[in-house]
């Protein structure tokens, strides 16, 4: 939702959330242009992209966010 403005605002080549780009993102369990500031910041994120490698995912075990983990399924 924010990808494409924050790009242009940092001059970045980004900004876009498509298959075979790689992306940084997380995934909220609520809105969050519908929440107060407060709400927003302790709000738990559910999923956490990083270079397209889901590097946490509430409610998995801690190993899953390694490095050395498998995350896809077969």
């Amino acid at each position: 939702m924010f990808t494409i403005d924050a790009a242009r605002l940092a001059q970045l080549d980004a900004g876009v959330v498509e298959t075979g780009c790689v992306a940084d993102l997380i995934v909220l369990p609520r809105d969050p242009l519908s929440l107060t500031a407060t709400e927003l910041m302790n709000l738990a994120v559910d999923i956490t992209i990083v270079g397209g490698r889901v590097i946490y995912e509430r409610g998995r075990p801690a190993i899953a966010s390694s490095d050395s983990a498998d995350l896809h399924s077969s």
